[in-house]
């Protein structure tokens, strides 16, 4: 068993797509329009082709005319990248909100940050060190 994707629910689609396409690097897999104004938009890693994995699904339901309201449980997507302090930099060149600065933990060879995405979802970037 695999996680296969986890799904937001998001006001605009194409601002959604900006952040996690442009400037994370994921790709558009597909669109599946559920009808009365739904669509699922499917994002996925490269990596995925050869190993498949987790993906995002961006919800979007074009008649809803208020905001979505996030409850507590959510923690954070946590995706792995191979050069944090680039990606950092390419953020924050964006405006993105770096929320925790690429911060190193020794015991765990890791370095790791936080940003949040267009709609407040925190996201963590972790980039593994070799030993």
């Amino acid at each position: 068993m695999h996680l296969q994707y986890v799904s937001f629910n998001v006001p605009d689609v194409e601002r959604s797509c900006d952040f996690y396409i442009g400037l994370l690097g994921m790709s558009r897999q597909g669109s599946i329009d559920l009808g009365n104004g739904i669509t699922e938009t499917l994002l996925g890693c490269e990596s995925a082709v050869s190993a498949p994995g987790a993906g995002i699904i961006l919800m979007h339901d074009a008649n809803r005319d208020k905001p979505y309201e996030r409850g507590n449980a959510f923690s954070r997507i946590i995706f792995n990248v191979p050069d944090i302090a680039g990606m950092i930099e390419r953020l924050q060149a964006a405006g993105v909100r770096v929320v925790k600065p690429p911060t190193q933990v020794e015991s765990q060879n890791l370095v790791y940050a936080l940003v949040k995405d267009p709609d407040g979802f925190l996201v963590e970037l972790l980039e593994s060190r070799r030993r």
